[in-house]
């Protein structure tokens, strides 16, 4: 059976209406830590307390062979910037280096929101949008992620709640 020009225009209307009733999807990461939280690891392979010994020199090393970080902000040893202007809101090199190589990751996987669920503190939360405004005004990408606030809650049996 061949529907008349009408009919094809009157399905075409019907399932165009019907689909701008829903969301569109965005990618997103619902439970992320950022190096506020006492049980950040920096790296899947690392104990929190592979993170917390770390020096600076580590984790900027990481930070060269992740990124070429050597290129960001004239930044080629360790020793020759300080912490100034929009930089100032991290507590050290170490936090920084840190802080960038998480925005990095957020934004080179197209991630269009994350939800951070840091223990106990959203003090990380300002830190990672200077990290990936910093990062995105130095060379545009697809996305921009939006941070949004969450909470995880521990409970008495060692699960957690997002």
């Amino acid at each position: 059976m061949h529907l008349s020009m009408p009919d094809e225009q009157a399905a075409y209307n019907a399932i165009k209406n019907n689909k701008e009733k829903f969301g569109t999807f965005h990618k997103s990461c619902f439970h992320v830590h950022t190096p506020e939280s006492y049980d950040y690891h920096l790296k899947s392979d690392w104990s929190v307390n592979d993170y917390q010994n770390a020096t600076e020199q580590e984790v900027f090393d990481l930070c060269i062979n992740k990124m070429g970080f050597n290129n960001i902000k004239n930044i080629n040893n360790i020793n020759n910037f300080t912490l100034e202007g929009e930089l100032m809101c991290f507590s050290n090199k170490k936090e920084m280096f840190a802080f960038m190589l998480l925005a990095e990751t957020i934004i080179e996987n197209d991630i269009e929101h994350v939800l951070i669920t840091d223990h106990h503190t959203i003090k990380g939360i300002p830190k990672l949008k200077t990290a990936i405004s910093i990062l995105y005004n130095m060379k545009k990408r697809r996305v921009y992620p939006e941070v949004l606030l969450g909470i995880e809650i521990s409970c008495a049996d060692k699960n957690h709640i997002v």
